[in-house]
Formats: structure tokens, C-alpha cells, sequence
């Protein structure tokens, strides 16, 4: 499902997608596997753009018996119909194909879990957490990482089942480590290291973001690809900042009319 969700991610970077692939294929490809359906703002998440063609999309392919619509309350939740099912599955493996012809270079793993701190308040949270016995989360989905765009993308879902994501650029990002720390201790079991990441978040200088991840989490061998992530990341970390040191300083005004 998530995997199915960071696809959509690149094909949104991609010429060939966005020439040759209508919006309602995308619309479409969100809806795979949500058996329990989504809501127009849980599309929006996802594809981003605006809500109100998102909602005629959705109304659009209700009409031609590609999906159900189902109203709870207030909210109206869309799903595929068997025969929206099969479309969708051959549309995304069209989408998936041009990918592959436009070469994107990325890493994309799925069984990602992810804690983020914000949402944590207080240790009996952490006690519930470990007895479903995966690593301390608030969200488990997928991880893409676009090596020709430089940008890091997570998309899962919180514990109330709602869309989520994450999206920086690597230039905004500000620390990587491989460790335990004062908050996610060594005690809490599974014993796995978190790999923890802080980034700028929306080229705000001021708000500073941490996360914890386990990349392709596997419970039996209780590993996870954290040391090659902790690797690719610190190597682009360190990139920008020789990048940002080998900048040379412009000159101001005054230094250049005290010249004259």
C-alpha cells in the first residue's frame, strides 16, 4: 500500500507521467488496497495540488462505477470497485514502467515505522506501544529517498489509520544519528537502534524537526536497513555542508564602495 503511495511521489516529478497520465489515474492508485476507503482531505495528503478537483475526480469516478462512495457522519469515504481495482492495478503499472524509462535513482523501503516525539506524551504511551512488540511508533508506512531531486519522503498512516507524510529536502537537513537517547531508551524492547533525524522544517530556520525511524523493520531478526540509511543520509549531510562552506561570501555594498 505504502510503496504503492511513494510511486506516485516520483510519477508526480515525472515529465512522462504528467504527460501521458490523467489525473484520475492518479485519484485511483490512492484508493488501492483501502479496503476501509479514504476521504477527499486523506487523498489531498497524498497527491497534494487542490481539494475541489480531487473532489470531482472522486465524484467523477463514482458516477462511472470505479468506486463506491460510502457517507459517515459528515465525511464521505471513496473506495475502488472491482472493476476500479483492475484499472488501477494496470495504471500503476504503467506508471511504474515510466518511471524505470526516465531512470529515477532513489531508495524506497516499506515496513518503515516512525516515532515522532510531538506526539508523546507521557512514558505510559511507551509501555502500550511495546507490548504490540514492533519499535516505539506514531506511524508505520514507507520510506523513498530521490537521489536525482535530493529530497526525503515518508507516507504511513497514525495510529487513528489517517494519511500521513513527511517531505524535505536533504538540504534542510540538520543531524543524523545512529544511536539511543533520552528518549527512545535502551530499555524499551525490541531492542533496536533508532536511526534519528532532524531537519528544517519549510526553510524555517526556526522550527527544527526530529523523527525516529526503523527502515524495513523485520520482527523475527529484529533488524532494519537503519545503518545503510544512517550511511546515505550522513553522506548527504555532509555534502551540503561542504557545499555550503566552499560558497563564497558575496561582498556587500559597503565593502564594495569602500574599494572605489
Amino acid at each position: 500500500m505504502f510503496v504503492t503511495k511513494c510511486i506516485l511521489k516520483l510519477a508526480k516529478a515525472s515529465k512522462l507521467c504528467n504527460t501521458l497520465i490523467s489525473k484520475d489515474f492518479f485519484v485511483m492508485i490512492t484508493l488501492i488496497d483501502e479496503d476501509e476507503g479514504l476521504r477527499v482531505s486523506d487523498i489531498h495528503t497524498i497527491l497534494g495540488g487542490n481539494k475541489s478537483w480531487i473532489s470531482t475526480l472522486c465524484k467523477g469516478l463514482s458516477n462511472a462505477d470505479l468506486a463506491s462512495s460510502t457517507k459517515t457522519g459528515r465525511e464521505v469515504y471513496y473506495k475502488l470497485t472491482e472493476k476500479g481495482s483492475e484499472i488501477a492495478s494496470h495504471a500503476y503499472n504503467l506508471i511504474f514502467s515510466l518511471i524505470k524509462v526516465e531512470n529515477f535513482d532513489y531508495i524506497l523501503h516499506d515496513d518503515t515505522y516512525l516515532l515522532e516525539p510531538n506526539f508523546i506524551q507521557s512514558e505510559n504511551i511507551f509501555q502500550e506501544l511495546w507490548k504490540i512488540g514492533y519499535p516505539l511508533y506514531t506511524h508505520k508506512g514507507a520510506v523513498l529517498l530521490d537521489r536525482k531531486e535530493n529530497y526525503f519522503y515518508f507516507i504511513g498512516k497514525d495510529q487513528n489509520t489517517r494519511p500521513f507524510t513527511i517531505d524535505f529536502f536533504l538540504k534542510d537537513l540538520r543531524r543524523v544519528e545512529y544511536r539511543f537517547d533520552e528518549c527512545y531508551k535502551r530499555r524499551y524492547s525490541p531492542r533496536v537502534k533508532p536511526l534519528i533525524i532532524e531537519y528544517i522544517k519549510h526553510n524555517d530556520e526556526d522550527v527544527l524537526q526530529k523523527i525516529y525511524l526503523f527502515v524495513n523493520y523485520r520482527k523475527v531478526s529484529r533488524t532494519t536497513k537503519n545503518s545503510k540509511w544512517f550511511e546515505i543520509l550522513n553522506e548527504k549531510l555532509d555534502h551540503h555542508k561542504q557545499e555550503k562552506e566552499e560558497t563564497p561570501l558575496l561582498e556587500s555594498e559597503d565593502d564594495v564602495s569602500s574599494t572605489v
